[in-house]
């Protein structure tokens, strides 16, 4: 039950985010924490998206294009791995 209330939260801030001006979009959305913005960012529309990543500055932009794109495992005792950790 929590994780559909999470999932309606994050569908509700996506919205949101969405319906703003993609210059406080995001100043607002590099306020937050880094996994919260890169998971609204992911469900928002690419263009939405992309209009609030180039009003970033180029390295945190960067940094969260690289967040978004990460392949992520999950090891056999449940730890969750990114590419590149050993």
């Amino acid at each position: 039950k929590k994780k559909n209330q999470d999932n309606t939260q994050l569908q509700k801030a996506v919205a949101l985010y969405s319906k703003m001006d993609a210059a406080i979009a995001a100043q607002s959305l590099s306020k937050l924490d880094r996994m919260i913005a890169v998971s609204i960012l992911k469900q928002m529309k690419v263009k939405q998206a992309s209009l609030v990543l180039s009003s970033m500055g180029a390295e945190e932009s960067a940094s969260i294009i690289e967040e978004i794109t990460k392949k992520q495992w999950v090891s056999d005792d449940g730890r969750n791995w990114t590419k590149g950790n050993s």
